[in-house]
């Protein structure tokens, strides 16, 4: 169980986030927003304990808790040590993304804190997992689980290496994108500017396809297509 030792901070902020959630429910409204628009303006309301949703959103972190990269097929202790550090990013997200944004809702219908607040920290989030994914990302050789896969980049270390160093730059540039237009753009803006991120990242793996093509047609050492990868 040393996975769940590992994730025991984010634990102690899930207990005391949905402490809080619990302790002040009985004092929020009867009926609040519960769901924003593109210009951050409510177009639906509902009952608080919507709210309570959120808690399915953790499921799958008991899957990534109890998967072993062995198990995975990852092979060498270093590609091993790398995919349970990506795991342990994916389960951190997945316990505390939902436990942000259920306590962004509460704290925005106790009037404590903006709509736009609650948004900058979520998409904050999202561009601190794309960072740290980025960062592993290379260290991991040819597998199905992690990285940029392919047909070709599978089937070359010439083009998988190549590929997913760049990617790795695509994705830390990337998140540092998020993060700095989220707390630039004024207003509902930070929405735009995520989107904007996310476009930035698929034309970049647009691009990254067509060159894991081209290394992988170079590569003398190259595995055909018509060949199992592994």
């Amino acid at each position: 169980m040393n996975n769940l030792k590992n994730d025991l901070w984010a634990w102690l902020v899930f207990v005391l986030v949905w402490g809080y959630i619990v302790y002040n429910f009985g004092s929020l409204p009867d009926r609040v927003p519960v769901h924003y628009n593109f210009q951050n303006v409510p177009d639906r309301y509902g009952h608080p304990a919507e709210v309570f949703i959120n808690l399915a959103l953790i499921v799958p972190y008991f899957a990534l808790l109890f998967m072993e990269s062995t198990v995975l097929g990852m092979k060498g202790q270093q590609n091993q040590q790398n995919m349970a550090q990506i795991q342990q990013y994916a389960r951190l997200m997945l316990i505390l993304l939902p436990s942000g944004i259920a306590l962004g809702e509460v704290l925005t219908w106790q009037g404590i804190l903006g709509t736009s607040g609650m948004m900058k920290v979520i998409f904050s989030m999202v561009g601190v997992f794309l960072m740290l994914t980025g960062n592993i990302s290379p260290r991991v050789s040819r597998n199905f689980l992690s990285g940029f896969r392919t047909a070709y980049t599978l089937r070359s270390d010439l083009a998988w290496y190549d590929v997913n160093r760049k990617g790795a730059y695509l994705m830390t540039l990337c998140g540092l994108l998020v993060i700095l237009l989220t707390w630039v753009l004024p207003g509902n803006w930070p929405i735009f500017g995520l989107l904007g991120s996310v476009a930035v990242l698929l034309l970049g793996m647009l691009q990254l396809g067509k060159r894991a093509k081209t290394l992988w047609e170079q590569d003398a050492r190259k595995i055909p297509l018509d060949q199992k990868p592994f």
